[in-house]
């Protein structure tokens, strides 16, 4: 966010944010609600997810330190599209929308480089929807791993740590499949050594730049 700003333009962005701490649990946002901050993720993490109108939670991504969320409020949209609930103690720079906007218009770089995350953010959503619609559901659930694993994996050679509570429900609503279909999935996967452990932590072996998974099954 703030690459190549100098060390007086980053301090004078600083210098107007609001530094908050939360707990796990904790809501930085809702659904529906006024747009009114955004926010940097200092440390910790945060779950954006959406309700849709039957209730169900799908979870769009993880934030974590250094990314930047709320663009809603930048963007002067009435209100946030998700829902972002604290899953780890968090630190987080927030500044008001107004302030923001008044901020990049002062230093374009940071406007560039809020756009170009955002733009990244929605290649991201674009690239995962026909997949979601056309792909096999084991297809489906490594894309999303290969995704949980890009975004709060912990890399160590050729093995991968997704850990922090991630549960089978999560890769179950970014896969738009169900959670037998991850459980048994996994299951079977953990018996042909691709993956190991559980209970919100999952060890994956890469191959390259990608995990080490099966081809789906014809």
């Amino acid at each position: 966010m703030f690459s190549e700003l100098s060390h007086s333009e980053m301090e004078d962005v600083l210098g107007h944010a609001l530094r908050q701490r939360w707990e796990v649990g904790q809501t930085v946002f809702s659904q529906g609600g006024i747009a009114n901050k955004c926010y940097l993720v200092e440390r910790g993490r945060i779950r954006l997810y959406q309700l849709t109108s039957g209730g169900h939670e799908v979870l769009i991504r993880f934030v974590t330190q250094g990314e930047f969320v709320g663009f809603a409020a930048v963007a002067q949209l009435s209100g946030f599209s998700v829902n972002a609930i604290v899953t780890q103690p968090t630190d987080t720079l927030a500044w008001t929308g107004d302030c923001m906007r008044k901020l990049m218009l002062k230093y374009p770089r940071l406007g560039l480089n809020a756009f170009t995350a955002a733009v990244g953010n929605m290649v991201r959503y674009e690239n995962r929807c026909p997949g979601l619609c056309c792909d096999p559901v084991e297809t489906r659930i490594g894309n999303a791993l290969e995704e949980l694993a890009n975004c709060i994996g912990e890399r160590t050679g050729e093995s991968c740590r997704i850990d922090g509570g991630v549960l089978e429900k999560d890769i179950a609503q970014m896969a738009g499949a169900s959670v037998g279909s991850v459980s048994r999935l996994l299951a079977r996967w953990r018996r042909d050594g691709y993956i190991e452990g559980g209970r919100g932590k999952l060890i994956v072996r890469y191959s390259g730049d990608r995990l080490k998974l099966p081809s789906p099954r014809a």
